[in-house]
């Protein structure tokens, strides 16, 4: 019976190579998800499988052969590769950069050509030269051309003419060896009490006191890890003696690298009776588990309603089913904040994923999902991908947040890859906000989703009472209510949030004669001034510099800084309230790994403690005795240039002043701002949902903008501005004809970036699965635009910047 020929689509993790490549398989196995090295371009790399299908007998002819399956990492699941296939043609990107969202090439090995010893060694050294034969004698069965190369120190065309001679010879044989990846899972020392009992209480007798310490703890355990042991008992030659009694063993064992492990994990696992209102949620839901059918769940709940123990009620549900459940935020301090209630309900079985964490963390968590170990994943953006088998649901917190949006290629949003992924396993998905956004709750009202409202705190808790301050009458960055209301509160030992979306120490600084900001050199922007280092800095580029003497422009001396950031109202702060805690959560003071979950645990465990923030301080925080919050200025985000400016900022408004009053009826918040009449802010401040979508949907409509079309955003950039011009007319030209309008070229509002400039192209309409076949194969490879431009395409944009 004649071998199954298949040809294989394969995509490169490591090279940029846009679109898969086919080779040859001879086998009946089906190797679509597996990693395998295949050749290219006269060397070996990594890639994935992606597609099988039969080769025929002259198709398979012309095709190389796959060198080996990669079987260190499980193959992905099979629905994960048609969820990657979807990312591409919606999100018109290249196949290469869909798939490597999906396994990270830092999890693979390396792959390097080997040659195999084949006949008796001594026969294969006699027809070597003595400096290549000496390495083959010290190697058992392999030896790889890196390892030859520099042994000998000959050119590599020298080393491989001479081996593919003995291989002519059926000396050697070629062969793939497979290194290590650059993060693999680590190896500790483990230590075994392996002795009988009467020999151990025969040492225990004349044993000193560390000794017998180290005998018992063992003896009361199967084994432990070296670095686990209490530290007295951690010496080297303490252990050392005890191995050569004979009494333990040491040998090397995998130890995965658990995130958080500083964690307090001895929180007991609070199970609430449910509310009339969660209970109808969790029963729809709950009907759509039981069925295994892909349903979309729209939950609008207020803050504190009690969304996350309907979560953890539905992936019980999902466990006991033997099936998997993922569950996304859009914010690694929301993932770390949860991290320790998601851990007392579900143990073991759950893992996190974001970007926080270390490599090896990161690997680890992947490949206990990917094995069935961790049964549970919390995570953000990235974790929509994570490797689950039998997903039986999937929970999107915050569903409305433009962090679901992907920055880089691919620029897919989390949140609409979700709805995707519960699709194609048919699963159902629950999107859950206090502030669903307009497209969500859009598909609501026309049915595609399931709408459920819970409108009550089950605790008991109000929602805040909510104030507006005009900033027009205040001397400086507060009026005198803010700084009276978080005294008081401070004084009663009580905690108090405030927010301001602005990093830094002051905004720009700016020139009184010529009028000019000090701008970055590289990007049109303004320098922000932070004042511990004193310096001035772009938050584009990482561009710093020293505060000038004078304007570099007008070389007048009339510079002023101008504008206020978290890190001038911690300054303030400690001023006003010299015995509280002041505590700053931004993206400056959670630069080191898990000072996230330091910051929220020093706030939660101190009274009289105030957290100043960003909008890190504004999702999803559950803090007992935070009686008062304040907006500093909410007008930030008003006046930002962009379609959805006055969404967001309804959003921010009502999710802050969420953080208030969860556990009691008196708490209260208040907002500074400058436009206390725009519609955003006093409904906004009202928590007033309906009347906001009403409002808002009415100002969309005649603009058509989304949820009444679709957008797609090209953006070129490079370092000539004529060039980006011309790539887009040139698009522009060659556009497939469809249902939409163009607006542009016209320069991004943040025109200049790392040196390089952006314009972009603005379609706004519906777009057929044809029209985007037809345009991704255009931006593809295509047009014909300078190497130093790149064009990227950006569909369902989260802003048009």
């Amino acid at each position: 019976m004649a071998e199954k020929l298949q040809q294989l689509e394969v995509v490169f993790l490591r090279r940029n190579i846009p679109e898969p490549f086919t080779y040859l398989y001879t086998g009946e196995e089906d190797l679509r998800g597996f990693p395998v090295v295949v050749p290219l371009h006269n060397q070996l790399t990594v890639g994935l499988v992606i597609g099988s299908e039969p080769a025929g007998e002259e198709a398979a002819s012309d095709l190389k052969e796959i060198a080996k399956i990669v079987r260190t990492v499980d193959p992905l699941p099979v629905e994960l590769m048609e969820l990657a296939r979807w990312m591409s043609r919606y999100y018109l990107t290249s196949a290469v950069d869909t798939f490597r969202s999906l396994l990270p090439s830092a999890y693979l090995p390396r792959p390097e050509t080997a040659w195999e010893l084949v006949a008796e060694t001594e026969k294969i050294v006699n027809a070597l030269p003595a400096s290549i034969a000496s390495v083959l004698q010290e190697c058992e069965d392999l030896v790889t051309l890196r390892q030859l190369k520099e042994a000998v120190g000959w050119a590599e065309g020298k080393v491989v003419d001479l081996l593919s001679q003995l291989e002519e010879e059926e000396l050697l044989k070629r062969t793939v060896s497979l290194s290590k990846p650059p993060t693999s899972r680590r190896k500790l020392n483990y230590l075994k009490l392996t002795a009988e009992p009467p020999r151990v209480e025969s040492f225990l007798a004349d044993a000193s006191t560390r000794q017998a310490e180290l005998i018992n703890y063992l003896r009361d355990r199967e084994g432990e890890f070296q670095a686990e042991l209490p530290a007295p008992l951690r010496r080297t030659d303490l252990i050392r003696r005890l191995q050569e009694e004979d009494l333990i063993v040491k040998e090397k064992r995998h130890r995965y690298r658990l995130p958080l492990e500083e964690m307090d994990m001895s929180a007991v696992a609070e199970e609430f009776e449910l509310t009339a209102e969660q209970e109808r949620v969790y029963k729809s839901v709950s009907a759509s588990i039981e069925t295994g059918k892909f349903e979309s769940h729209l939950l609008h709940g207020v803050t504190g309603s009690g969304k996350t123990e309907v979560y953890f009620r539905l992936v019980e549900q999902v466990l006991a089913r033997g099936e998997t459940a993922l569950v996304l935020v859009p914010e690694i301090t929301l993932a770390v904040f949860l991290f320790k209630r998601f851990r007392a309900r579900f143990g073991e079985k759950l893992a996190i994923l974001h970007s926080g964490l270390s490599q090896g963390e990161r690997r680890d968590e992947w490949h206990r999902a990917q094995r069935g170990e961790a049964r549970v994943v919390l995570g953000v953006q990235s974790a929509v991908f994570a490797p689950l088998s039998d997903l039986g649901l999937i929970v999107v917190d915050e569903e409305h947040d433009s962090s679901y949006k992907a920055g880089s290629s691919p620029r897919y949003n989390a949140r609409d890859v979700a709805v995707k992924r519960a699709q194609i396993n048919e699963a159902p998905v629950l999107l859950g906000s206090a502030t669903p956004g307009l497209e969500s709750y859009s598909n609501a009202l026309q049915g595609r989703y399931q709408l459920h409202e819970m409108k009550q705190r089950p605790t008991g808790g109000q929602l805040p009472e909510v104030n507006l301050a005009d900033l027009r009458s205040a001397d400086g960055l507060f009026t005198k209510t803010l700084v009276k209301k978080t005294k008081q509160v401070l004084s009663a030992g009580h905690r108090a949030i405030w927010f301001l979306n602005r990093r830094g120490y002051s905004n720009y600084l700016l020139c009184t004669e010529c009028g000019e900001a000090l701008q970055c050199h590289r990007c049109r922007v303004s320098l922000t001034y932070h004042s511990g280092p004193g310096r001035l800095r772009c938050h584009y580029c990482g561009y710093a510099r020293t505060l000038p003497n004078v304007c570099p422009g007008c070389e007048a001396d009339g510079l002023q800084l101008q504008g206020s950031g978290t890190q001038q109202l911690t300054r303030v702060a400690r001023e006003l309230f010299p015995r509280a805690q002041i505590i700053r959560m931004d993206a400056d003071t959670v630069t080191r790994k898990n000072q996230r979950f330091a910051l929220l645990e020093r706030f939660g465990g101190t009274k009289s403690s105030l957290l100043i923030g960003t909008q890190m301080v504004t999702k999803g925080l559950d803090f007992e005795g935070v009686d008062f919050v304040g907006v500093v200025n909410v007008d930030t985000g008003l006046q930002f240039p962009d379609f959805r400016a006055g969404e967001r900022t309804f959003q921010q408004l009502v999710q802050v002043c969420g953080r208030a009053g969860r556990d009691k009826p008196d708490a209260s918040v208040l907002i500074q701002t400058y436009n206390p009449r725009h519609y955003a802010v006093q409904l906004g401040a009202r928590a007033d949902y309906e009347n906001f979508v009403t409002r808002e949907l009415n100002q969309r409509q005649p603009l058509s903008y989304p949820p009444f079309s679709r957008l797609i955003d090209f953006v070129a950039t490079g370092p000539c501005e004529e060039d980006v011009i011309s790539t887009l007319e040139q698009l522009l030209e060659q556009l497939p004809e469809g249902d939409y309008e163009v607006l542009g070229p016209a320069p991004c509002g943040l025109q200049k970036i790392k040196g390089r400039h952006r314009w972009h192209l603005l379609l706004r309409g519906n777009f057929s699965g044809g029209w985007r076949r037809r345009t991704r194969e255009l931006i593809g490879g295509q047009l014909d635009y300078p190497t130093e431009v790149r064009l990227i395409p950006n569909v369902d944009p989260a802003d048009v910047l």
